[in-house]
């Protein structure tokens, strides 16, 4: 038995549409470098974000909805770029001369429809991992469980993999961006047009501090507010926030040049790729070298 107080700020559907920066859905403001994506994986749906990612830990949503089928997702995630867009006199507009971005990476929850989820992570095993959320990690941000086991117990070749990620550490960063002041690091941006029902799931979980009435222990959790408030969207930023730091955007400077990735679909098994062909599949993004990590500098959204 579990009782529990708010410990952390609620979201609020008027304080996150403070966030939205007038850019439509669909194009990636100036000054972001890398975008990644997360998913959340239901019975008869498929949620999912894409976010770009830019110095300082800076993003913008720039794509969230709901499909029905793993087609429709590949076609958001992977068969898409994304133009970059600037602010002109009076409007957003296509930046011609800047390259279109397509996603870099994508985490999806495999707590549902498993072989489903893990046979499109090996079609597009390159730019996509199955991820399965856990509450604690000991200390590791995530890590890697190979599935698919030989007779002596050894990971097969080729096999299924699953990112165990902390969620809630992840979550507690999220919700460092949402309520960062002007002057922080991680600026967190909207698109204008959002799903309807974007802003009430982003409001779905709080942090509580939580009270075992049995044991007596207390802890901090995150919490849903209502038993039935979805969370899609909620657990789909998560996974993208997880995503980027996979992808070492903390490494982001400003100036960096946005790396353009083509992902593609891989039809014939994992085994008969050559082994360096093999170990790209968890190598990560990484920036141009020099520098620290993070650097202080002007916003890229204004």
């Amino acid at each position: 038995m579990l009782a529990s107080t708010p410990a952390t700020r609620l979201n609020t559907t008027d304080a996150l549409a403070e966030h939205q920066a007038g850019y439509p859905q669909g194009m990636v403001p100036q000054g972001a470098m890398v975008l990644t994506a997360g998913v959340d994986v239901q019975m008869s749906s498929i949620y999912f974000v894409i976010r770009a990612w830019g110095a300082g830990w800076e993003s913008s949503l720039v794509r969230a909805g709901r499909v029905e089928t793993w087609q429709q997702l590949e076609a958001e995630l992977f068969l898409t770029k994304y133009p970059v867009g600037q602010w002109g006199e009076t409007e957003w507009a296509v930046d011609e001369h800047a390259s279109a971005l397509g996603v870099r990476l994508a985490c999806i929850d495999a707590r549902y429809r498993k072989d489903e989820v893990h046979a499109f992570v090996r079609k597009w095993r390159d730019v996509a991992r199955a991820v399965l959320g856990r509450d604690h990690l000991g200390g590791n941000l995530y890590s890697l469980t190979r599935l698919d086991k030989d007779a002596t117990g050894r990971a097969m070749a080729g096999g299924r993999h699953a990112w165990h990620v902390d969620v809630s550490v992840f979550k507690d960063r999220l919700s460092r961006f949402i309520h960062a002041g002007p002057d922080d690091l991680g600026q967190w941006h909207l698109p204008a047009d959002l799903p309807s029902d974007y802003l009430a799931q982003m409001c779905s979980e709080e942090k509580a501090i939580v009270r075992n009435k049995r044991t007596l222990q207390i802890k901090e959790e995150w919490v849903l507010v209502s038993a039935a408030a979805p969370n899609h969207y909620w657990d789909c930023e998560v996974y993208a926030a997880a995503a980027a730091d996979m992808q070492h955007v903390a490494a982001l400077r400003p100036g960096g040049k946005p790396t353009v990735y083509v992902p593609h679909a891989v039809s014939t098994p994992a085994t008969s790729r050559p082994a360096k062909a093999r170990e790209r599949e968890d190598t990560p993004y990484r920036a141009s070298s020099g520098g620290p990590w993070l650097q202080r500098r002007g916003r890229w959204m204004r």
